[in-house]
């Protein structure tokens, strides 16, 4: 495995976290608009998008109209605003719309 500054170079962030965003990129279709709320720097955020492309990505478990809200690790607070069902993925929770 090739290794760049101590880190796995095939795995940049945390395996923690890949395993939460594998498993929101399961539970969520590509058309649709996924929150996250993640409790470290814009890196989070980036790798966010990256995996979960093309679904849209908004940061924050209030912002307008997302159809799901990943919480990942110790983020997790209370559920967003709005109709949604909790199901619980690695590392994390995902708040599902409700129609």
């Amino acid at each position: 495995m090739a290794m760049s500054a101590g880190v796995a170079a095939d795995v940049p962030f945390d395996p923690a976290f890949r395993d939460f965003l594998r498993d929101v990129e399961r539970a969520t279709p590509p058309d649709s608009t996924v929150a996250v709320v993640v409790p470290r720097g814009e890196l989070y955020v980036y790798l966010a998008a990256y995996r979960l492309a093309p679904r849209r990505v908004l940061v924050g478990a209030n912002v307008c109209c997302p159809s799901a809200v990943g919480v990942f690790g110790a983020a997790a607070g209370p559920a967003p605003a709005g109709a949604f069902e909790r199901r619980a993925v690695s590392n994390g929770s995902l708040f599902l719309r409700l129609p």
